[in-house]
């Protein structure tokens, strides 16, 4: 058939998010303080959110950090932990049913290009998306429809022969307010997100079966039309 699975990157494909925040976490407790998930859930899945942890870490401490050494210090830690995460467990798999049945592969991720590009390369998954679409192609990210829309647009596919795979809140927000199928699979991080405004919710991507997901893609576009 002729249709296409979308994927999120950061914390579906590969769980970036997780090493995003456990690194600040740790910057935060070698000064005594802490970052509750409760108030860095804000900015995950999108780049529109102000929330800056040096800004929340120097209202902790009541005076300005060190940070000419701590945003280094940061993306030091975080970048060696995050190239070096494996691809979430069954994303090869979810790849594999799309392609025996003939569905094309994007990505739809509010990060810029030459982030994806830096991870996908390493992963030999460089040539496996037949679209790709990040905060460099639109001018509005997540929780905006754009990316998904620019998607569609770019392999001339209907939103009823689409499929969203997303792990936050603001992704699933994306691809509802595209009028888009949306499967929420959660990390470590973002299981702690209300995202119960998905279609479907799955512990991991090993729990993907695209056939079922088929059958309710069709039931759920037959239904807006009634």
């Amino acid at each position: 058939m002729d249709g296409v699975l979308i994927f999120d990157f950061d914390g579906l494909l590969v769980d970036t998010e997780t090493a995003e925040y456990q690194t600040w976490r740790r910057i935060f407790q070698e000064h005594g303080c802490v970052l509750p998930l409760s108030d860095w859930s804000a900015s995950i899945g999108t780049i529109l959110e102000s929330f800056d942890p040096l800004d929340f870490l120097a209202r902790q401490l009541g005076r300005e950090p060190d940070r000419e050494t701590l945003r280094p210090r940061f993306r030091e830690a975080f970048h060696r932990i995050a190239y070096t995460q494996p691809l979430m467990p069954g994303v090869r798999s979810a790849m594999s049913q799309a392609k025996a049945f003939g569905l094309r592969l994007a990505l739809a991720t509010s990060s810029n290009r030459q982030w994806i590009d830096s991870h996908l390369g390493p992963r030999g998954l460089a040539e496996a998306f037949d679209c790709v679409k990040t905060s460099d192609d639109v001018g509005r990210v997540k929780p905006h429809p754009d990316l998904f829309l620019a998607v569609l647009e770019d392999l001339g596919i209907p939103p009823e022969q689409a499929i969203v795979l997303e792990d936050s809140a603001h992704g699933v927000q994306a691809a509802k307010n595209a009028g888009l199928y949306c499967i929420a699979v959660p990390n470590s991080v973002t299981k702690h997100l209300y995202l119960g405004h998905a279609d479907e919710i799955l512990d991991s991507l090993e729990d993907f079966s695209l056939v079922p997901t088929l059958a309710r893609l069709k039931e759920y576009h037959t239904s807006k039309a009634v």
